[in-house]
């Protein structure tokens, strides 16, 4: 006997819970950098350039950025080249 499976939601659309945290500031928006990591999740030493959780599906996207700036470009390129 052969099952029917009902489509899947997208991740996003499947919960209107969703909040979003960024280490940005953008104060009209919510967003403030250097907020701590949310203790209601974990307890964490360092928290990620961005988050974006549902309380109600125990759902977390962990978005780390590896951008590199300008700053920080020279050291970068060091480093890629003693990779063997």
């Amino acid at each position: 006997m052969h099952s029917v499976s009902s489509p899947q939601k997208a991740l996003f659309e499947s919960s209107d819970d969703w909040a979003i945290q960024f280490d940005i500031d953008v104060p009209e928006d919510a967003q403030m950098k250097g907020q701590p990591f949310p203790a209601h999740i974990a307890a964490v030493a360092k928290r990620p350039d961005g988050l974006i959780y549902s309380e109600k599906l125990k759902k977390l996207v962990y978005i780390e950025l590896t951008a590199v700036g300008r700053e920080h470009e020279e050291v970068a390129l060091r480093k890629v080249r003693e990779i063997p």
